[in-house]
């Protein structure tokens, strides 16, 4: 087995909108031990994104390394370069899990999103054997199943702080915060000690890293402790699972906390209330996204439970295997609650995302056809065949994403028609008043005037000195687009 660490900083937090800006990533084996120098890239900003003011304070970036020059290649260039390198690693060395730290909710999005907006298939790290894994969920986890085991901060509300930057140095990693490869060599090092320090959770958490591996434990367990994270906080309930959800496929388990003959007999009506109450009786186990699963070994570790007791846990847990009858009235049960989700979201207009960037889960897979023109599409050498095949797409919409892809980077290669519509649309996105879901030029300047004041207060030399630098950055792309 080998582990792909990954991080990325980016210009923002929409992974719709924003876009990756830097890349960090080393493969390593079992026993963490680099295989291969590091791999480290940066790229320009593309056109038509207006960066955060605060994100690029915090990943510190200049103004400068987001200009296109012979050390920052174009975003399309710099995606194509990462994935060529993954694929590359993928194809030598095999069954590779990618991991980093908070990578599922964040980098993966931002990696999804780019591969898709660049018509490259978007599920790579969970496509032909490759597996995902998060070192934050894992992390969470640690204190609670073997405490003490890694070092933490405890905020004001009397919560671990599970921050990178604040985790590192405690556990006296060095660390170079807020840069690609700096945050993976210190998440390298946070895995290091899990392994050896909380040694069954480590083991465990590598055998959910795909659905295939979260399907065949939960069902060979007639119980066992999920880990769910909200609000800041980990909470472990002990479950048994029961089905798979008829849509989703997510396996759906009955929380041991309840007795399931308080359940068994009630009329559809009565158990589908109870069903939608909170806290939930059935709970999900996303199976797509690392979920951190332990046996009931651990049960002491979790006060709630354990007080219950394992007899009686394993006597609810037994009922409820053994009443075939039961799950099949929750599995219609769901699938009627399933139906009724889908038609109050249709229902709603504000559910409809025309943009082309907005539809990576909207639009389904790419056909057969348009996958193989995708192929053709980058292995051209050149642009103005490029934008023959564009208008070869069965799916409008990855038409309207090459065409994007061809004003980027050979303007010169689309009709003018074209260029002048692509060049309209953008300057309307940033230079819009409105309250969008992207990042606009009236949103930096005031997020700019907010950081200013702060620190002024603070007598922040340094960041006002790097703001002053940002908004410059940003009234450069104000005037290159009212000018368009």
């Amino acid at each position: 087995m080998h582990y792909i660490f990954y991080d990325f900083e980016t210009t923002g937090r929409s992974s719709t909108w924003d876009q990756i800006i830097q890349v960090g990533a080393i493969i390593v084996d079992s026993e963490f031990n680099a295989v291969e120098q590091p791999y480290e890239s940066r790229c320009g900003l593309r056109p038509g994104v207006v960066p955060e003011p605060a994100a690029l304070l915090v990943n510190k970036t200049s103004s400068s390394e987001l200009e296109l020059n012979e050390s920052n290649i174009s975003h399309y260039n710099f995606i194509n370069l990462m994935l060529e390198k993954f694929v590359n690693w993928v194809e030598k060395y095999e069954s590779i899990i990618f991991v980093g730290y908070n990578t599922i909710p964040f980098d993966e999005e931002f990696m999804r999103q780019a591969f898709f907006q660049l018509l490259h298939p978007p599920y790579f790290t969970q496509m032909n054997g490759n597996q995902r894994a998060d070192i934050l969920g894992i992390i969470r986890c640690v204190n609670i199943y073997y405490p003490g085991s890694i070092k933490t901060t405890i905020n004001d509300k009397g919560n671990s702080v599970f921050k990178l930057d604040q985790i590192a140095p405690q556990n006296d990693i060095e660390h170079l915060a807020h840069d690609a490869l700096g945050d993976v060599k210190a998440t390298i090092e946070i895995a290091k000690i899990i392994k050896k320090n909380a040694p069954e959770l480590w083991m465990m958490s590598m055998t959910t890293t795909s659905k295939v591996g979260v399907g065949e434990l939960v069902r060979r367990m007639n119980f066992f402790l999920l880990s769910e994270f909200y609000f800041g906080k980990t909470k472990i309930l002990a479950v048994t699972y029961i089905c798979d959800h008829p849509d989703y496929k997510w396996p759906q388990c009955f929380d041991l906390k309840n007795d399931p003959n308080d359940y068994i007999g009630m009329t559809d009506e009565l158990l589908k209330e109870h069903l939608k109450k909170a806290p939930k009786i059935i709970r999900s186990v996303v199976n797509n996204k690392h979920p951190i699963i332990m046996g009931k070994d651990f049960l002491d570790k979790v006060p709630e439970y354990s007080e219950i007791g394992f007899q009686e846990l394993e006597r609810r847990s037994t009922v409820l295997l053994s009443n075939k009858g039961f799950i099949a009235q929750v599995k219609r049960i769901l699938t009627d609650l399933s139906r009724e989700k889908k038609e109050a979201k249709e229902l709603d207009q504000s559910q409809l995302y025309r943009e082309p960037e907005a539809r990576l889960y909207s639009d389904g897979f790419a056909t057969f056809k348009d996958n193989k023109i995708m192929k053709t599409f980058h292995s051209s050498e050149n642009w103005i065949e490029r934008f023959k095949l564009s208008e070869q797409f069965e799916n409008l919409n990855l038409r309207q994403l090459a065409k994007r892809i061809i004003y980027d980077e050979s303007p010169q290669s689309l009709p003018v028609g074209i260029v002048e519509e692509i060049r309209t649309l953008l300057s309307q996105r940033i230079l819009s008043e409105n309250e969008e879901s992207w990042n606009t030029i009236r949103k930096a300047n005031d997020e700019i005037h907010r950081l200013r004041e702060k620190y002024f207060e603070e007598d922040d030399e340094e960041s006002l000195f790097r703001l002053d630098d940002i908004e410059k950055l940003i009234k450069e792309i104000e005037l290159k687009h009212k000018d368009d």
